[in-house]
């Protein structure tokens, strides 16, 4: 498995968690981030693997998130930084 296709399978499984968990439905999600609907779905459902960063963070502030989960799915943890990702590009 590609290595964005297992960010982005994680990060819907960490958006499908936190969603539940907030008791939101994709419309009040889509309000709350002005992402739309269809959109939003594509992701939780991994079927969008590249998302940008405004809108990954959008989603991370409406659901509240912790940080070091979005870093842990993003594969940065134990003192790996940015650059990491800018080499993988």
């Amino acid at each position: 498995m590609s290595r964005d296709k297992q960010i982005g399978e994680n990060f819907a499984a960490l958006m499908r968690h936190y969603r539940a968990k907030s008791g939101l439905t994709l419309a009040e999600l889509s309000e709350m981030t002005d992402i739309s609907i269809s959109y939003l779905s594509r992701i939780e459902k991994a079927e969008r693997l590249c998302i940008s960063v405004q809108v990954m963070t959008e989603i991370v502030k409406a659901l509240n998130i912790p940080n070091d989960q979005v870093l842990e799915v993003l594969g940065l943890k134990d003192g790996e930084t940015y650059e990491r990702c800018e080499e993988n590009k």
